[in-house]
């Protein structure tokens, strides 16, 4: 007698209702058991598609990184200057957080609970953030050449976001205000124009 098959469409709702629970409660404040409920599977069939919960949270980052980058490729980056490339690349994933039910980033949600306990999920972590600087940095080198400035560490701008970014997303929580994300991607905007365009 063959084994039964495993549905297919079980996959990706347990990788949705992981998603949603991580986003919420974090990696450790999420178990097996509790994304079994939320995708109304058993356990026999979580273990089927995933070795274990890091596992799954490997899947579960790709899958969030590769909605955060789809959203970054809707944006006509190409139709504007090289200074409003990088400024509308701010704008983009600001938006992105703001308009997040759970306004969160898995990102700085992993980064800070797993750094120290799972190298490969932190690796991620890293290698993910690392994207975002790239494609900003090439946008501010576009910048420099565009207004002819030679002195300008354009990577380490573009890390300056990143910092900016999640450290305003935990402010915003604990002030319940979201707006602050908006506020402090307003004052990096304002700086890169002071850069660029007052040397």
């Amino acid at each position: 007698m063959s084994p039964r098959k495993a549905d297919p469409k079980l996959r990706p709702t347990i990788i949705e209702s992981a998603l949603e629970l991580m986003l919420d409660g974090g990696y450790n404040g999420t178990s097996v058991n509790d994304i079994c409920e939320a995708a109304g599977v058993s356990k026999g069939a979580f273990f089927h598609y995933f070795k274990d919960k890091e596992a799954l949270a490997l899947t579960v980052l790709e899958t969030w990184c590769k909605g955060a980058q789809r959203a970054l490729d809707s944006v006509d980056f190409e139709s504007l200057p090289p200074l409003q490339r990088a400024l509308a690349m701010v704008d983009a994933v600001t938006g992105l957080m703001q308009s997040s039910p759970k306004q969160s980033c898995l990102l700085g949600i992993f980064s800070q609970e797993l750094s120290g306990s799972h190298p490969k999920l932190r690796d991620s972590c890293r290698d993910a953030f690392q994207n975002w600087v790239d494609m900003l940095g090439e946008f501010l080198d576009g910048a420099a050449r565009q207004f002819k400035l030679a002195n300008i560490d354009t990577d380490a701008l573009a890390r300056q976001f990143i910092v900016v970014f999640q450290g305003s997303m935990v402010v915003a929580k604990a002030y319940q205000d979201r707006q602050l994300i908006g506020e402090q991607a307003m004052l990096y905007k304002a700086q890169l124009e002071m850069i660029f365009k007052s040397e």
